[in-house]
């Protein structure tokens, strides 16, 4: 019996100590994404971006016309994307995309949507943030988040688009 419980509290300190472990790890990760996003921000202050912008023509409800624009940021010298900027106007929502890269994969994107009257004012606003590694996602926690799919469904569209 006391080998059992030996067994079963070394069985559990080790999965608890194994959680710890891949947390400390993750937050490492994402403070370093987090200190090379800051870098690609002061290089953005310096550089000039472009602009891609578009028009979105909604069918159902109203028939009324939006856009959206990205902006993008490239390094010079590889021609790889560092950060874009994308922002788009729906009939009840104002949305941006921002994502950025090292060495051309996609390192973070924060996605923020604004829900907004039929007077345009806000409503409510949501802020999400994701941290990848390989283009995968670092957070276990946010692998279940629908926006995941979306933000990389997206980041695939802009990268085409700007980057043919």
């Amino acid at each position: 019996m006391k080998k059992l419980i030996l067994l079963a509290n070394i069985f559990f300190i080790s999965i608890i100590t194994y959680g710890q472990t891949t947390e400390l790890i993750n937050d490492a990760k994402k403070l370093k994404i987090v200190n090379i996003v800051k870098i690609i921000d002061s290089i953005g202050k310096e550089k000039k971006e472009g602009i891609v912008e578009g028009v979105i023509k909604y069918s159902h409800g109203k028939n009324r016309t939006f856009g959206w624009d990205a902006y993008y940021l490239t390094d010079e010298n590889t021609k790889n994307p560092l950060r874009i900027r994308y922002g788009e106007t729906k009939p009840n929502e104002i949305e941006s995309l921002n994502l950025y890269y090292q060495n051309g994969t996609l390192i973070f994107g924060e996605l923020k949507s604004i829900t907004i009257d039929k007077k345009s004012k806000p409503i409510k606003e949501i802020t999400k943030k994701y941290y990848f590694e390989n283009s995968e996602i670092i957070s276990p926690e946010d692998i279940t988040d629908s926006n995941i799919d979306y933000i990389l469904e997206k980041e695939k569209m802009l990268t085409k688009n700007i980057y043919k």
